[in-house]
Order: C-alpha cells, then structure tokens, then sequence
C-alpha cells in the first residue's frame, strides 16, 4: 500500500530544498538563475508546517497516484515520477513566491494580534456573511485520532457577502480591499490548524438565499473577486473537499451549468447546488442556514478563529520535517 504521509514529507523537503536555493537565485538543482530574473524567496518566513501544507495541496492536485518507495534511476516509470515531482516543486516555489509577495503588499505580520484585528475589521465591513469557521474534531492541542471523522467548515451567507446590496460600497479602497483579503488569508489559516486539517480538506457552505442579479453590481463584484483570486487565491494551498451551496436561485445554477466545460470531472462531483436544508420535508426543518443551531455569532466566530489560530501558530513553532 502507498504510504501517502511518505509521499508528502519527501515532497515537503523537495519544495523547502528548492525554496532555499531560490532565495539564493538557483533553481532545485543548484544552477544560477539569477537574482534579477525572479523574486527572492526570503526562507525565513517559510516554516516546515508551510512546506508541508503546499506538499498536501500539490499531491490533492495531481490525477495519479506517485508509487512510494520511489522509482530508482532505470526502473520502469522513473523518468515520468521525477518529472512530474519536479513540475510539483516548481508550482510550489511559485505559490510560495507569491503568497510572500501578498504578505509584503498588504503588510500581513502573521501574528495573533494582526489576525485578530483583520478578522473582526472583516466581520464588521461584511456582517452576517461567516456564520461558521471551524475544525470539528480539534480542541486545544488535541484532535480527533481519526483524520477521517475532522470536518473542516466554512459557511458562508452569501446574502451578507456581496449578492444583496452595494458590495462596491465596502470594498471600494484598497484599505477596504486589505482587510476583505488578508481577512480571507487568515480564515484560510484558521482553517489549516494543523496537518490533519491540511489533509482533510474543507467544506464550504453557501447559503444563497437573497442572492439577486444586478448586472452593474456583480460586475463590480467579479472584479473584486477576480482581483482576490490573482493575489491571494491561486497562490495559498487550500483545497475543498466538499462545496455545498443551498437555496440557490435559477441562474446560479445556470451559470455553473455553463461552466462545467471548465472544471475537472472530480471538482463537478464535489459541487452540490439547489441543496435544500428541508429535503426530507420536514415542515418543521430549518429554511436558511442562519436558522441552524450550528451557525455562531460574530464574537463567539471570532473567538473561534482565536482559538484555531494559536493552534497554527505553536505547530508552526514546534514542527519540523
């Protein structure tokens, strides 16, 4: 049987091998690349448990499986593993490279306090749109022994987050744009507490209820989101295991039908829309996801993301590959 976790920690060194011959203007094998022709990484703000998370998000990324032990040089399938190996690296440097640009661009100090105070500046710029942020299973410095019973959670009202009223209206400067990006990036850490985090994948959740289309306002919308996208999403290593979007009006569903040409057959089946919070009938079942007793208010959100936060920061402190 593969061992998966071997995989991941021989990947993890890979990618922290060449990400410190890129801080000296080499690629993985040590040839000169020079200085002015790419970014310098700077190393010392890349930590193991950084490296292992971009290993467990390129080995998500990846169709098939890479056999462990590896292939030895003239073994059937060697040139093919070490090559694909080597494209996984490379994309790894390059996120790397350009996550270190979006912390030096908006200031991002990755520290207790300035997560804190981004993630409620974020709660009060979009109130009601995070009714969730959570990884169940993990509490203090224990988690469940069991990777495959963590759920980690991301709800989202949509009604709250742009789709109703004037989003431009609260992301229209670049101080409004810091904290709706750097609020996404430390919700991403939260989220990716620890290892097993990373491995399991996220659940995202929806609630579209509200959602109406506005032609000049969701043109603004994708503009902000097209702009997040380019500096923060294609760049961080979060991979979702699971989007389920409820209550969602006909032309969302239009839409991700059009769209389906784009995506992998794997992403489609993880996509679930039209979900309906009462699909037993159940008169009784709650009609959005504000009326679940699963959803938190702002402070307890936030003392959430606190708690989860301090978790990141001590492995981050304590593990090494």
């Amino acid at each position: 049987m593969i061992n998966l976790k071997d995989i991941e920690r021989h990947l993890a060194k890979r990618i922290k091998h060449a990400t410190v011959q890129a801080s000296q203007g080499k690629n993985e094998d040590g040839e000169d690349i020079g200085k002015d022709s790419t970014p310098i990484v700077n190393v010392g703000q890349v930590t193991d448990l950084d490296y292992v998370q971009h290993a467990i998000y390129a080995l998500y990324l990846i169709i098939e499986p890479i056999p462990y032990p590896l292939p030895k040089p003239g073994e059937h399938a060697y040139d093919h593993i070490q090559l694909l190996l080597k494209e996984l690296v490379d994309d790894a440097v390059q996120r790397i490279r350009h996550l270190q640009y979006f912390r030096e661009t908006y200031n991002v100090k990755d520290t207790l306090e300035d997560a804190m105070e981004t993630l409620q500046a974020y709660f009060e710029q979009h109130p009601g749109s995070v009714a969730l942020v959570d990884v169940q299973g993990v509490s203090g410095n224990s988690s469940l022994q069991d990777e495959d019973e963590l759920n980690c959670v991301l709800a989202m009202d949509m009604n709250c987050a742009g789709w109703q009223g004037d989003f431009s209206s609260t992301v229209n400067c670049d101080a409004h744009f810091r904290t709706y990006a750097v609020g996404y990036y430390y919700i991403y850490n939260v989220l990716n507490c620890n290892v097993a985090a990373m491995r399991r994948g996220l659940i995202l959740i929806y609630e579209c209820e509200g959602m109406k289309w506005s032609f000049s306002q969701q043109i603004t919308y994708v503009k902000i989101y097209r702009r997040l996208s380019e500096e923060l999403m294609e760049a961080y290593p979060l991979h979702s295991r699971k989007m389920m979007a409820y209550n969602t009006p006909g032309w969302v569903n239009f839409v991700f039908s059009l769209s389906k040409n784009f995506m992998t057959e794997s992403y489609q089946q993880s996509v679930k829309l039209g979900c309906r919070w009462d699909d037993e009938g159940n008169s009784a079942a709650p009609r959005r996801l504000n009326d679940l007793m699963l959803t938190l208010s702002p402070e307890d959100v936030l003392r959430r993301c606190k708690e989860l936060y301090t978790i990141r920061m001590e492995h981050q402190r304590t593990f090494r590959l």
